[in-house]
């Protein structure tokens, strides 16, 4: 009667992240690292049922919560939409066959600003890239619609290759765009 699952709390935890609800996350996994916290339990294992039971895995959820990762292999398409500094945030991400390196840098709801994806291993393919974007304009062959970012052709970054892509919209479009924000869409 007194089993504490981290097994079961992380995927609570991701479902708060999800829905924006960042206090209660981070509450909860400060709950989680007080248990193990180096005085009773090594501060670098979250034993569950024995030191090899995988559902301490869950916790590896909490990243891509954070980041708002989402990843679609066979479609070549990758999406980010971060829960913490939006104006300026970096993450590692993982893909099928490669790793890197995410960065965006631009005001909130991301109008302008830049986007970089860094192949640090492997070889990475895309055909699209969705952000929590309101750009209406985005550098290079590609289009923007909704915050997703369609490439002219299937992009294929190689070990140690970089992405940059800037965004903007024209000041007649995001004035459009606010006002119809500001009237429910209308």
């Amino acid at each position: 009667d007194t089993l504490v699952s981290i097994g079961f709390t992380y995927p609570v935890v991701a479902g708060l992240l999800l829905d924006g609800n960042l206090e209660d996350a981070e509450a909860i996994c400060q709950h989680i690292r007080q248990r193990h916290d180096g005085r009773n339990r090594s501060p670098w294992n979250e034993p569950e049922c024995g030191l090899l039971y995988s559902r301490a895995m869950a916790a590896w959820n909490l990243l891509d919560q954070a980041c708002g990762f989402s990843y679609n292999a066979p479609l070549g398409h990758m999406g980010f939409d971060p829960r913490y500094n939006v104006e300026d945030f970096q993450s590692f991400f993982v893909a099928e066959g490669a790793w890197g390196e995410f960065s965006q840098r631009g005001p909130k709801g991301l109008a302008e600003g830049t986007v970089s994806l860094k192949t640090l291993h492997g070889n990475l393919s895309l055909r699209s890239l969705q952000l929590a974007s309101t750009a209406t304009t985005v550098s290079g062959d590609a289009t923007v619609d909704g915050g997703r970012i369609t490439f002219a052709q299937p992009l294929v970054l190689k070990e140690g290759a970089s992405l940059t892509l800037t965004l903007s919209s024209p000041e007649d479009e995001a004035w459009e765009q606010v006002e119809s924000a500001e009237l429910g869409g209308f």
